[in-house]
């Protein structure tokens, strides 16, 4: 019996269920009419995502991450208090004062999130901050007219010279889109904790290269991401939110099955 017991605590935990975590994405109005729910992905331990083909254009699209599709206990959801709205292509930090973003709520309290007006034939990639149950999260909602491209190969030259920089070299599933930007981050920490930065990739087709500039100390720890937001708004997000826009900008990313590479 106690095998059976611990069996099932091991599931929930598993699925998200046992802490009331986010666990999906319910929409209204964006894939079908009028409401949706699609469980969330785990790009990274930081971060939880979905991403949804618009089969309509609608001015009353809606959003909210509750811990699972069925809505049943905990019935944990973050989501507005009020039903308050967010902008496209930018980290929402949860403003508990206004009642903005995706704030905790327990027992399927507070009210669906407005989006600006979806098109049709557009991606919306909804990512929030893998929180636990009680804790307010950070999220975003990307909007593409192109479904982000893979990035399935990642490596690294070091030169003989040790002054030089490090050249890292990927492959996409196909030549980005107009507007579809890839970089590495980079960090002596491990964790990406105390400080990272991230140099842009230039491609050949679907062949990417960017440099890591030459470190004090090391060893450099360091992955590959996609976002729709250029390098200077990746930069001025990170300066406005925290470490946490990093992920928060992501579209798809490459980080050696969560080891990251060095």
């Amino acid at each position: 019996m106690k095998k059976i017991y611990l069996l099932l605590f091991t599931a929930l935990i598993l699925s998200g269920v046992a802490f009331g975590q986010p666990g999906a994405i319910g929409t209204n109005n964006i894939n079908e009419s009028p409401f949706t729910c699609t469980g969330l992905t785990s790009p990274s331990g930081a971060f939880k995502q979905a991403r949804l083909l618009a089969t309509q254009s609608s001015a009353s699209a809606t959003w909210e991450f509750p811990n699972n599709c069925a809505y049943i206990a905990p019935a944990d959801i973050w989501r507005p208090y009020f039903g308050s709205g967010v902008t496209f292509n930018s980290t929402v930090a949860p403003a508990p004062g206004p009642g903005n973003g995706a704030l905790y709520n327990a027992g399927n309290g507070g009210a669906s999130g407005t989006l600006p007006a979806t098109t049709s034939g557009r991606y919306y990639t909804f990512n929030i901050e893998n929180v636990a149950s009680g804790v307010n999260a950070y999220m975003a909602v990307l909007e593409t007219n192109y479904n982000p491209v893979t990035i399935s190969t990642v490596s690294n030259t070091t030169p003989a010279n040790a002054t030089n920089s490090v050249l890292v070299t990927i492959t996409t599933s196909s030549a980005p889109s107009s507007g579809e930007y890839v970089y590495v981050r980079y960090s002596t920490d491990i964790n990406f904790v105390t400080s990272s930065a991230i140099s842009e990739f230039t491609f050949s087709g679907t062949t990417g290269r960017a440099l890591i500039p030459c470190q004090a100390a090391g060893p450099v720890y360091y992955y590959v991401f996609s976002s729709n937001n250029t390098l200077a708004q990746v930069n001025a997000d990170v300066v406005a939110n925290g470490r946490i826009a990093y992920d928060m900008l992501t579209l798809n990313l490459n980080n050696n099955s969560g080891s990251n590479y060095s």
